[in-house]
């Protein structure tokens, strides 16, 4: 089952901000799943001074990359 994916994009971003959270949040995604994580439940990407802050939720616990 595919984690909820929340994304945090400023309106001034528009549609392209939009579609760079979704391209890191499949990214993510796809990482993680190599590496064998399970239970996902959050993927969740915000884009903040320009810079791209993931995060991720598995069993209950968030983990940041930025």
């Amino acid at each position: 089952m595919k984690p909820e994916f929340v994304y945090s994009v400023p309106e001034e971003l528009g549609s392209t901000g939009q579609a760079t959270a979704e391209r890191e949040a499949e990214a993510l995604y796809s990482e993680l799943t190599d590496r064998g994580a399970r239970n996902m439940t959050e993927i969740k990407i915000e884009i903040k001074d320009m810079n791209v802050i993931a995060s991720w939720v598995i069993d209950g616990e968030r983990y940041y990359n930025n």
